[in-house]
């Protein structure tokens, strides 16, 4: 009973703060997110300037979370989990809200799947994936699926629960390693993709996403918006510290801006990655959240 649990309030952690994943190097293109709305999420995209946001998931019996764009720019990655949330797993959808697929489902209490990643070639999916191991203890690991569908692969083994991004330019993996229970401090490192030349970056560093140059990660610093090297050098920039919390912030593929979204005003905001110029991006009924920004097909 108390490994089912450990493991229902873990994955219930790794849930609660969806990633943003790295945004693939491009021109700039539509960005997705959640909009929450009478107690529905789907997914919606809106332009690289603004504007009015468009619904393209629209699903009664299911919620979709955590969207992240693939390198075409036409294909988003989600979470999805059914209304009573007693099943959940990754899916895909195209960014004109047609094609959608569930690619795994699990139990959240006992096959738990993170937010999805896309691998730089832009054909598989990587993912956190918790279950219980021989013992009947919670196990969480790093693992991949061909985005078309297909045999799950485990990457990488874990000791401690992780959550994972994969480099927009390369073979690397960034994980963050989790301390829910309050034992110590999540600590963010990166490696090959079977655990090999660890850089340890710092911690508590909650990453949100990766530069599309693969130099440097975007992230929540004491409820604010920062950056940092992804080589662990220097110190971190402060790009917003807005009212209440802000979170969930993505790189824009040119590099040029960062959006997240504001739990004071429910909206995403936007500014440039260097710092200045913070602003609302969208305005409308809902709370928008976990934004994703594609690159232009």
């Amino acid at each position: 009973m108390r490994a089912r649990i450990v493991l229902t309030v873990l994955a219930a952690t790794l849930v609660a703060p969806p990633l943003a994943e790295a945004a693939f190097p491009g021109k700039n293109g539509l960005i997705a997110y959640v909009q929450s709305k009478h107690f529905s999420q789907d997914l919606w995209v809106v332009g690289p300037k603004g504007g009015k946001g468009k619904d393209i998931t629209r699903t009664r019996k299911f919620a979709e979370t955590a969207p992240s764009f693939g390198r075409d720019g036409r294909t988003i990655a989600f979470n999805w989990s059914n209304r009573a949330y007693t099943k959940q797993g990754l899916g895909i959808v195209g960014s004109n809200g047609k094609g959608l697929r569930h690619l795994t489902a699990g139990s959240p209490t006992s096959d738990f799947y993170g937010p999805p990643s896309w691998s730089s070639d832009g054909k598989s999916l990587v993912y956190t994936r918790g279950h219980f191991d021989a013992s009947g203890e919670p196990s969480f690991e790093i693992w991949s699926i061909p985005a078309r569908g297909g045999t799950q692969q485990r990457l990488l083994a874990a000791d401690q629960p992780r959550l994972s991004i994969t480099s927009p330019i390369g073979p690397r993996l960034a994980y963050l390693i989790v301390d829910p229970l309050g034992a110590g401090e999540d600590v963010l490192e990166t490696s090959d993709p079977g655990g090999s030349n660890v850089v340890r970056v710092g911690g508590p560093v909650p990453m949100s996403d990766w530069s599309p140059d693969g130099q440097r990660f975007v992230f929540m610093s004491h409820l604010a918006v920062a950056t940092r090297a992804a080589d662990g050098s220097g110190t971190e920039t402060r790009i917003a510290d807005g009212p209440l919390r802000d979170s969930d912030p993505s790189y824009s593929p040119d590099g040029r801006f960062v959006i997240w979204s504001n739990e004071a005003t429910h909206d995403l905001w936007i500014a440039k990655a260097n710092g200045g110029g913070a602003h609302v991006f969208t305005h409308q009924p809902g709370y928008a959240k976990d934004p994703s920004w594609g690159r232009r097909p």
